[in-house]
Order: structure tokens, then C-alpha cells, then sequence
């Protein structure tokens, strides 16, 4: 996988808390909302993540993360995922 940046990361952190763990699609504008951002800065991001192909990004549908990000390369990747997120 390609190297994720300190932005990247926590997109990817508020991505998976707001899906329910990753099982569901998270709406964009949703994710401005609570990353208190522009809506078009998180769909740069979303398609910039979709390129490397840690989430799954449909334009008016929403974004996912992909099964692999998902399950992880270790053990625990809950913890992998959400290490050091707000409020955890």
C-alpha cells in the first residue's frame, strides 16, 4: 500500500467511525459535517484515498472502506485503524 498522510489518516479514521466499523457508506457531505470541513475538500480527499484504493468511492452515493483496509494486515485492525483517534 501506498504511504498515508497525517490528513489522509484521520479522513480514514472519521470514515470508519461514522460507517459503523466500516460496514456502512458514509455520506460526504455527512463527513464534512462532523470533520467541520467543505464538502468539496472531502471529496478531493475521498477520491485521493479511492486512487489508492483504501476506500471505495461512488460520486453521490458515498464512500467506503475497502475490505482490506477493513481487515488489516495484523491482528486487532480496529486498533490499527482507530490508534489514536479523538475520544479513543
Amino acid at each position: 500500500m501506498q504511504r498515508i498522510s497525517f490528513s489522509e489518516e484521520n479522513y480514514i479514521k472519521w470514515i470508519y467511525r461514522l460507517s459503523n466499523g466500516g460496514k456502512d457508506t458514509v455520506n460526504t457531505s455527512a463527513l464534512a459535517e462532523h470533520m467541520k470541513t467543505r464538502p468539496a475538500s472531502v471529496t478531493d480527499m475521498v477520491q485521493k484515498l479511492a486512487e489508492k484504493r483504501v476506500v471505495n468511492y461512488e460520486k453521490y452515493r458515498g464512500v467506503h472502506i475497502t475490505d482490506g483496509e477493513r481487515h488489516g494486515a495484523g491482528d486487532n485492525p480496529q486498533a490499527q485503524v482507530m490508534g489514536g483517534f479523538p475520544g479513543r
